[in-house]
């Protein structure tokens, strides 16, 4: 019993249940869900973040806000990684207490969230909106449905019939200031790309499993402000260190070790860690072509850690997230349901009973993994006091 399958028709088998399928389906999705927040099944209010469900990635901050992975469901720490030291989380109330207009830049200190929106990127001017699929599979069976807000300020929404890799063209304008939602009416062949009309700007992509998807913003203060330059040219360096060309730009103010993005050029457009060579020339691991022109702007790396959900199971072949030796949780968890389903209050009792010790053994189980360290500790002493903001003092009082 693993995979989305195997479950339905051992759950399907043992409750006499074959006429049901899609229900069975439901059932195990939203007990994989139940044990994502797994609180309900203790007495008292309980939280755990499963760590199976831990990730880590590299955040790049190129200005104040930035779109966070969007499998993310929890925060665990951010901190800089040049510093290093972490980021300290600041609810709205309490950082505009402090700051009514925030202007500071520097290195970031803080952080909070933002609210979610339906596109990775709001539209860059008001517009219409287009999309496509990449099969041709992805027809008339399905539609796409963008909810916004016109220039006049009201809700609207428009839904969008596919037609397979040919383009269908929107008719309503939306508002660029206003965030966009965006739904799709099932499960798809391949990617539906949504673009702006005028601009061509890609909005947002949907993957063929995904139905809704929710993008949270971190908003970093004092706020990154990048250092920006002009390249004036580039010249072959590897005969001084192998694989590397010197860029000229005129008093450019880099010191190693600093993060540019180059743009602009033919050859040399990406990400670059660089070596000062002196006020006005910098190397950069590259293979040289040809002398080019074109601007670098610098960012900064966040290291983030976070959890995702337990993600649901959609394709018969699909193997929920947790590890196999507690599938036999989900399988009690959707026989209860279907008990609940078929009117058979004794049966459920019992059922949800076993279910949710189950559930409370699979948290005590991976609390005792010795290896997962939930927190970021300090080890030096304990702090307690109150944060300090003002637009030019970032401090704690202890």
């Amino acid at each position: 019993m693993r995979t989305l399958q195997e479950i339905r028709n051992n759950v399907a088998n043992t409750t006499r249940e074959s006429q049901i399928n899609s229900l069975i389906d439901e059932y195990i999705n939203l007990t994989l869900q139940e044990i994502n927040d797994p609180g309900w099944a203790f007495n008292n209010t309980y939280e755990h973040l499963w760590s199976f469900n831990r990730r880590k990635k590299t955040l790049k901050i190129t200005s104040e806000e930035t779109v966070l992975p969007r499998d993310l469901d929890k925060i665990s720490f951010i901190r800089q990684i040049n510093s290093p030291s972490r980021l300290l989380y600041v609810p709205d109330d309490v950082f505009y207490r402090y700051i009514p207009s925030p202007t500071s830049t520097g290195t970031p200190l803080y952080y909070r969230l933002w609210e979610e929106e339906g596109v990775s990127t709001r539209l860059s001017t008001n517009d219409t909106i287009d999309l496509v699929s990449s099969s041709a599979s992805d027809t008339s069976a399905f539609t796409v449905t963008i909810v916004g807000y016109s220039t006049m300020g009201y809700i609207q929404s428009e839904v969008y019939t596919l037609n397979g890799i040919t383009e269908v063209t929107g008719t309503l304008t939306f508002d660029s200031t206003r965030p966009l939602r965006v739904s799709k009416s099932g499960k798809t062949t391949g990617y539906i790309t949504l673009h702006e009309h005028t601009a061509g700007t890609t909005t947002v992509v949907l993957g063929p499993e995904e139905r809704s998807p929710r993008f949270r913003i971190l908003g970093v203060y004092p706020i990154y402000s990048p250092a920006t330059g002009t390249i004036t040219a580039v010249a072959d360096y590897s005969a001084t260190v192998a694989g590397t060309v010197a860029v000229t730009s005129a008093s450019h103010g880099l010191s190693t070790g600093n993060l540019i993005t180059i743009a602009g050029t033919t050859n040399y457009n990406g990400d670059f860690s660089i070596t000062k060579i002196d006020d006005n020339t910098f190397y950069i691991t590259e293979t040289f072509v040809a002398s080019e022109t074109g601007t670098w702007s610098t960012y900064m790396n966040l290291y983030l850690e976070y959890y995702t959900r337990i993600r649901n199971v959609v394709n018969d072949a699909d193997v929920p997230d947790i590890d196999e030796k507690w599938l036999w949780i989900v399988r009690l968890g959707a026989i209860a349901k279907i008990q609940q389903y078929q009117k058979k209050p004794d049966d459920f009792v019992a059922t949800q009973a076993l279910y949710s010790a189950g559930v409370r053994s699979m948290v005590k189980s991976d609390i005792m993994n010795y290896d997962y360290i939930p927190t970021l500790r300090n080890v030096s002493r304990r702090s307690v006091g109150v944060v300090q903001l003002d637009d030019n003092n970032y401090s704690l009082t202890f």
